[in-house]
């Protein structure tokens, strides 16, 4: 998609590619929108699914099926931009080599990747 797009450099391709977790984030938060105005709305109407078209959507699963997916996009991104290569005594970005690696994207990236674990273990493994 960021073909279209004349004049970006390597690191803002990369971070294009977070657009597509950021969409899906919009799409569940419309869902859940959705559910929180029907069963304001409905006496008795269960939160934990939503009928579409006749079909019972269980949303919890909805939930952790789209955040199992935008982790795994989000994380490919966070790893191309904390990949290094080592040029002479210096450490450059290996995408993008006119940033020195180990500094603000770097950092924020690695603290993102850990903020993502720490989530996911207390989703899906505690």
């Amino acid at each position: 998609l960021w073909c279209f797009f004349d004049g970006m450099n390597a690191k803002q391709k990369i971070l294009f590619n977070l657009l597509t977790p950021v969409m899906i984030i919009l799409y569940v938060a419309a869902i859940h929108l959705a559910i929180i105005v029907r069963t304001a709305r409905k006496r008795g109407a269960s939160s934990s699914f939503i009928v579409i078209k006749g079909r019972k959507i269980n949303v919890a699963k909805l939930y952790s099926q789209s955040l199992l997916l935008m982790i795994g996009g989000v994380v490919g991104v966070l790893f191309k931009l904390m990949d290094c290569q080592r040029v002479g005594d210096q450490w450059f970005h290996f995408h993008f080599g006119f940033e020195q690696c180990f500094a603000s994207t770097w950092i924020l990236s690695f603290l993102s990747l850990l903020t993502i674990i720490a989530l996911f273990s207390l989703f899906f493994v505690v």
